[in-house]
């Protein structure tokens, strides 16, 4: 190919990707996107094409920034490249999709053994793209996305806000702290292309800003939506990106709450005891981290000794028993994340146990209940 025949092959691929990014930008307004990448000079290049496009661009420059950046702002689109500093770009998915099962991921990645497994097993991502990367191809991949996931939604959910607030309706409120769900109504005050506001109690403004985004329900619909501000004197918050969401409560056996300090947790793993640190609990579901990658996979049955305070056969004397039970444990998901893992076990409690189990479970909700109340009060 000579110098004449490669400048017009660049400059209709160019002039292509300025085509269909200006598609894009119609839909993409109310839209966020982070882009994690090590190489400096391809993320100029990306930001400087995508940037006017979305909303927010977040930039991170290695697997572990990544994932903060993710945590923090809940993007609506993650591009990562497969080579990551710090983390690795798979495991970075994986924690992603903990954190949300939805999450639109374009990976981006050289022609190598790895891209090859990738275009065959289902990792849960939405596009992979080959290195070196053309803009075509990424908006093309971007257009895809949005068409098929946000934008009937979005425009759904900005036409269920806007019905309800026409019609001064109130709406429903919902968050979780540690485990315990709080419902409110609340009132629509104002919307516009790219945000609304909302006012709240004072009980679910303290709930929404533990979790940082908040379900409206309106006439049956869920709208999971973002906070970007809040006005706690007056119980005000800047809601960003709502769209619809299937929105099912979890009944008690499935509720899981976060543990207190004193609970321990151990396995029986090649034939020690293993110490392992618990996060939440509930009647039949134990979720756990490991300091160390355990050889676990999905379906494997342990033995478990869970250990807690509760509150002694006294009442009116402020005095806490640390009780052992024991229970069979069958794994039903592992994430590994650099050197630590997390585990969620499906619990069998051994039948002398179980009362003494259930009784901790309703004991720690009251606990957080009085948490609660005491963050009201300050």
């Amino acid at each position: 190919m000579n110098p004449k025949e490669r400048f017009f092959k660049v400059y209709l691929s160019y002039n292509k990707a300025m085509k269909n990014l200006i598609k894009l930008q119609h839909i993409t307004n109310n839209l966020s996107l982070l882009y994690v990448e090590n190489n400096q000079q391809l993320q100029t290049k990306i930001y400087d094409y995508l940037e006017k496009s979305f909303m927010a661009f977040y930039q991170a420059y290695d697997g572990l920034d990544g994932l903060e950046q993710y945590k923090q702002h809940r993007p609506d689109i993650v591009i990562t490249s497969l080579s990551l500093l710090k983390q690795n770009a798979f495991a970075m998915i994986v924690d992603i999709q903990q954190l949300n099962p939805d999450a639109n991921i374009i990976v981006l990645s050289e022609k190598n053994d790895t891209f090859e497994l990738l275009e065959t097993i289902d990792l849960g991502i939405s596009a992979l793209l080959k290195k070196p990367l053309k803009l075509d191809k990424l908006t093309n991949a971007l257009n895809q996305i949005i068409l098929t996931k946000f934008n009937n939604i979005g425009d759904d959910s900005k036409d269920i806000i806007l019905k309800a607030m026409k019609e001064k309706k109130q709406v429903s409120c919902i968050n979780n702290y540690k485990g315990l769900l709080l419902k409110n109504n609340a009132n629509l005050l104002s919307f516009n292309t790219n945000s609304f506001n909302i006012r709240v109690t004072k009980t679910q403004l303290y709930a929404a800003l533990y979790e940082k985004h908040i379900i409206l329900e309106i006439d049956s619909n869920f709208i999971l939506a973002t906070i970007s501000e809040a006005d706690q004197k007056n119980g005000v918050l800047k809601l960003t990106t709502p769209r619809s969401i299937t929105y099912h409560h979890r009944n008690k056996e499935n509720k899981r709450i976060s543990v207190d300090k004193a609970f321990k947790t151990s396995i029986t793993y090649n034939k020690m005891q293993k110490e392992l640190h618990p996060i939440d609990v509930s009647y039949k579901y134990l979720a756990v981290e490991s300091a160390t990658i355990l050889d676990l996979k999905k379906d494997d049955i342990l033995e478990l000794t869970v250990g807690f305070e509760i509150n002694g056969p006294v009442s009116f004397i402020n005095e806490k028993k640390f009780t052992k039970i024991f229970a069979t444990g069958k794994v039903i998901r592992v994430d590994n994340k650099n050197d630590t893992q997390r585990i969620i076990f499906q619990i069998d409690v051994k039948k002398a146990g179980q009362n003494v189990f259930k009784k901790y479970i309703q004991q720690r909700e009251l606990d957080i209940i009085n948490e609660f109340k005491l963050k009201l009060k300050s």
